[in-house]
């Protein structure tokens, strides 16, 4: 159910249920910079582990869920759409790639994927930000939901997402509203109010928490601090941003509360710093959808498409949980399988490390001598270094440790577990393995083997669709741009629905038309997938050899196999393969004997 949105006192309702939101901040914090550690380190303390090996595993399971080397969104339409509507897709689909490349979606998503599988759970919001896209990774520790029980957040009746700025970031975010004075104001004189016991309020100290790390933030200026063991330095850890004790100090948290409206089961967002109300004081409205309303965005649209707003009933983030768990909204991190596994393997590594150091420089027993001192010994463990004791019957044995056989066996037996809880067998890190005897046995290891991670791809593809469907839906609403599609000659072309930009724009291929468009003219059930599974690498293989084998039995058409393969140089390859079957189609029409020919030799082949 919907929550219903009081008329008075909004700012304190919009307060109580933002606290609601985040019940288990601080334990989600504690556990989310115990992931990182483990993944960036390999110690849960963040203290460099010799073999981190949960890093290369996490780095190479996010690469095998999701690559944007091949990736390729296809816009189609419920029952297929006729040939103008799948061309103006093909338009559409190119030009969203190209526009998402440019904005750095692509490397959020890879982000968002990445950090998923270490804490459970992240996501990604799309703004529309100075005429193009605006990509944000969020951290599990930024957001909030009103029931954590509920594993989908489409299904949350309320949600939070926290951001910090300076004074200046604030001032010009919010530049457009008529009474940011007033509220700038307000926003300091209530931090320099603070708590009546002087002691930081909750959202300073989450501020020093997640901003700072888990200890007290380190001001700039400090000398670096050490590791416990080893004496390696920081840098070789997991680096936190270090702030300015001042610049910290200044910054101003906001609270972005989105709300299911009951009135209207649209959603509904307040924007607050503490106890004040930034924007939404006395009026209900989806700040996603505000943007297609503003005055400057409806000027540019027909009259038709001003009433019906594209962006009504959304909001703009998108959840990625590769591992999702049933009952629990933020998902299961993949460092749950494998951490044990990294300590007993740094522990052991550390074991045999400590025994060989022994064994180069052992501990010794001197017997029948009174003369020994510091400094003699400190000769002794010099190349050539001697003393003289004048005692006949002194001696000195060094006590070497005795290696136990197979020292190394139970570390290579650890990594086997390790990779044995990952689910990563050799054949799908690269690796040759015992009894593989050809490419075929090979190939079907690899098959059997893929399923567990598939199921988790085909999660991560779901979400990487719904980016684009977003991503499109903004275009909808926000841009106004012509986007041409070309038909081919003998297309039925219905009349254009508006004058092209550039009427002398040259066809890809001799006598294709120019069918300009734009993105609102798109029909309302048009929505966007991932091309052949081309989100994740591990479907590569197989949807090739379909895609080879539907041109090989005349199912699909090679200009078709080329949109789906994204060999390099692509629209060249299908503008010349175009250009070939128009000349062919001209070439058969003037001289129909040969079309003839063609047919009475194709039948005679198949008999």
């Amino acid at each position: 159910m919907a929550e219903y949105i009081p008329r008075r006192h909004v700012a304190r309702w919009a307060s109580e249920l933002i606290a609601e939101c985040q019940p288990d901040i601080e334990e989600r914090i504690q556990r989310g910079a115990l992931y990182r550690n483990l993944y960036l380190t390999g110690d849960e303390n963040g203290n460099p582990a010799t073999y981190p090996k949960t890093f290369a595993y996490i780095d190479t399971l996010a690469s095998f869920f999701f690559s944007p080397v091949e990736l390729r969104y296809l816009v189609k339409y419920h029952g297929g759409g006729n040939p103008t509507q799948r061309m103006m897709g093909r338009a559409a689909s190119a030009d969203l790639q190209e526009l998402m490349t440019d904005a750095g979606v692509y490397s959020t998503i890879s982000d968002c994927v990445e950090w998923s599988l270490v804490k459970g759970k992240t996501l990604l919001k799309l703004n529309w930000e100075d005429g193009g896209f605006a990509p944000y990774l969020i951290q599990p520790e930024f957001f909030g939901v009103l029931r954590p029980d509920i594993a989908d957040l489409s299904r949350q009746d309320a949600f939070v997402h926290t951001t910090y700025y300076t004074p200046g970031q604030f001032a010009r975010a919010f530049r457009a509203l008529p009474n940011l004075g007033e509220i700038m104001r307000k926003v300091k004189n209530k931090g320099n109010r603070g708590s009546p016991d002087n002691r930081p309020d909750r959202a300073n100290a989450l501020k020093q928490i997640v901003l700072g790390g888990l200890n007290p933030f380190q001001q700039a200026g400090n000398s670096p601090a050490t590791a416990s063991s080893r004496g390696i330095v920081n840098w070789l850890g997991g680096p936190q941003a270090t702030w300015d004790a001042k610049v910290l100090a200044t910054l101003i948290r906001l609270d972005e509360l989105w709300v299911k409206d009951a009135a209207t089961d649209d959603w509904a967002t307040f924007q607050m710093v503490g106890d004040v109300m930034v924007t939404g004081d006395g009026m209900i409205r989806n700040a996603f959808a505000d943007a297609f309303d503003d005055e400057n965005n409806l000027r540019r649209l027909p009259d038709a498409f001003r009433k019906n707003n594209p962006l009504s009933y959304m909001h703009p983030f998108v959840e990625f949980c590769p591992n999702r768990l049933e009952g629990y909204f933020w998902g299961r991190s993949e460092i749950c399988n494998v951490g044990a596994m990294q300590m007993q393997i740094n522990a052991r590594l550390n074991g045999i490390a400590r025994l060989l150091r022994r064994q180069e420089n052992p501990p010794r027993i001197y017997a029948g001598s009174t003369a020994l001192s510091q400094q003699k010994q400190s000769a002794l463990d010099k190349p050539g270094g001697w003393f003289v004791d004048p005692t006949p019957n002194a001696k000195a044995q060094n006590l070497y440790p005795e290696l136990p056989e197979g020292l190394w066996e139970s570390l290579h037996e650890l990594e086997s577990m390790f990779d044995s809880m990952a689910g990563l067998p050799p054949v799908l890190q690269g690796k040759g393995s015992a009894g593989v005897r050809s490419q075929g046995h090979a190939e079907t290891l690899t098959s059997n083997a893929s399923p567990r991670f598939k199921d988790r791809a085909l999660s991560v593809e779901r979400s990487v669709a719904e980016v684009g469907s977003l991503a499109l839906t903004m275009l909808r609403a926000m841009d106004p741009r012509t986007v041409v599609a070309w038909l081919k000659p003998d297309t039925t072309n219905p009349v254009a629905m508006m004058e092209p930009d550039d009427p002398t724009l040259e066809p890809p291929a001799p006598g294709m038309k120019q069918f300009p468009f734009k993105y609102w003219h798109l029909p309302d059930n048009t929505k966007v997938t991932v091309d052949s599974h081309s989100a994740s690498p591990i479907f590569s293989r197989e949807a090739r050899d379909l895609i080879f084998a539907l041109v090989k039995i005349g199912a699909m058409t090679p200009e078709d196999a080329i949109e789906h393969l994204h060999p390099a140089g692509e629209e060249e390859i299908i503008a010349e393969t175009e250009a070939r079957e128009i000349q062919q189609a001209a070439l058969l029409k003037a001289h129909p004997e040969i079309a003839l020919k063609l047919m009475e030799g194709g039948k005679g082949r198949r008999r």
